[in-house]
């Protein structure tokens, strides 16, 4: 008893099939992009949604301090005296030395954020850096939240 032989020939997709299989391509390419362009679809962490933001201006003061501004209406916040706060100093050093790898200059504000779950966030919009202070501790957190929370007066 012979067995049959099989060809190459016997294994070809019919024409159909190759259109079925291309439109089918074209149809979940523009869905994604549908979905890239509109958001329809697309899960969001609700954990970094704001609930209040303040744009900050970082200064250093002639004494070694650092003064901090809120950069929309020029109002001096607080003060941060020479020896004050190694997080603040620690935290904005490391982001100005982003800054100038990065050739930005001082002028550009940073981002203060409180996010739906009650983190701060310090963002350097001309870098891209993000801080999730929480992370360093409720003390270290705190030492930014009065920056968020202060009214535009001297402190």
């Amino acid at each position: 008893m012979s067995t049959p032989q099989h060809t190459h020939d016997d294994m070809k997709v019919p024409p159909a099939m190759l259109y079925m299989i291309g439109g089918l391509i074209l149809v979940v390419l523009a869905l994604v992009g549908l979905s890239q362009l509109t958001g329809i679809g697309q899960q969001k962490d609700a954990a970094f949604d704001t609930v209040n933001t303040r744009m900050l201006r970082f200064d250093d003061t002639p004494d070694g301090g650092i003064a901090v501004y809120d950069h929309a209406t020029d109002a001096l916040l607080f003060t941060y005296t020479d020896g004050d706060d190694g997080f603040v100093r620690t935290a904005l050093r490391a982001m100005a030395f982003d800054r100038a790898r990065a050739e930005v200059g001082r002028e550009a504000p940073f981002r203060l954020m409180r996010t739906y779950r009650d983190h701060l966030v310090l963002e350097d919009p001309a870098t891209g850096n993000l801080v999730t202070l929480a992370a360093f501790g409720a003390r270290n957190e705190a030492n930014f939240a009065r920056l968020l929370d202060r009214e535009g007066a001297p402190g």
